[in-house]
């Protein structure tokens, strides 16, 4: 029989790398918050929108009449 080896063979110098992970990295711990479902509701009473213009006050007031009307003529005759 051939006599026995004198020394062992000597170990491997590196482990062989490790395998890869079976699974995906595990997601975040902190995910960004999902969508919201609904949007929020607009309010029930929104404010009225500004008037575009509001109505411009009156320039002047009425202009009195230009002419007063005109004294008779002739005062009336006098009472028989």
């Amino acid at each position: 029989s051939p006599p026995p080896p004198v020394h062992s063979p000597p170990p491997p110098v590196y482990s062989p790398p490790p395998p890869p992970p079976v699974h995906s990295p595990p997601p975040p711990v902190h995910s960004p918050p999902p969508p919201p479902v609904h949007s929020p509701p607009p309010p029930v009473h929104s404010p009225p929108p500004p008037p575009v213009h509001s109505p411009p006050p009156p320039v002047h007031s009425p202009p009195p009449s230009v002419y007063s009307p005109p004294p008779p003529v002739h005062s009336p005759p006098p009472p028989p």
